[in-house]
């Protein structure tokens, strides 16, 4: 079952519901259109939103510019929400890996494996401090791949192959990038088989 990106919302929280849905989902933040029409001293206004080069427009006309886009956001929420409980599945293969990182090294070793890469090595440190934390550097296919600062060896390492994941994601190869999107959203379906829902 698809997450419930509109459940329960107040009318003038749509706006704000759909900003934090393309944050996470890493989409461009939704893009307002607002057309004014009637007479000057009394005009209504209709909204279109532009959310992952889909328009939606609301529904009728507004008295309040703000009501129009909330509206539009709402139209975008709920066929954005209609959508994923059809294909069961996010819109943006990155979301799943911002929210949670623990199948990142899975996902790199599925990818090296079937583009007949080396296996990636890492190189992982624990930096002199009062806090004990880890930086990893790992090497595929000659490329360095640093990520953030891990609580442990384990975060460390799966946060340099989330890096490397992005930067096959945004690779000018499309192949390349469509392959590892199939691998997310093949493991991701097969952890939500396994009832273990990512939370994103």
């Amino acid at each position: 079952m698809a997450r419930n990106i509109v459940g329960g919302l107040q009318h003038h929280m749509y706006k704000s519901r759909l900003q934090e849905y393309t944050q996470k989902s890493c989409l461009q933040p939704p893009v307002y259109t607002i057309v004014k029409e009637g007479a000057e001293h009394s005009p209504n206004f209709r909204a279109t939103v532009l959310v992952d080069g889909k328009k939606y427009a609301s529904q009728g006309t507004f008295q309040r510019r703000k009501s129009a886009e909330h509206n539009a956001a709402m139209i975008a929420l709920h066929s954005i929400q209609k959508r994923m409980n059809d294909d069961g599945c996010p819109i943006n293969p990155k979301s799943i890996l911002n929210e949670d990182t623990t199948l990142c090294k899975s996902i790199l070793n599925e990818y090296a494996l079937k583009m007949h890469l080396e296996h990636p090595a890492y190189y992982t440190v624990q930096p002199q401090g009062l806090i004990p934390v880890f930086a990893s550097t790992l090497v595929l296919n000659g490329v360095n791949y640093t990520g953030g600062i891990g609580r442990n060896k384990k975060d460390a390492e799966q946060l340099a192959a989330r890096e490397a994941i992005f930067s096959s994601l945004d690779s000018a190869d499309s192949a390349s990038a469509t392959i590892m999107s199939e691998i997310i959203e093949s493991k991701y379906k097969d952890v939500r088989a396994a009832s273990v829902f990512l939370k994103f």
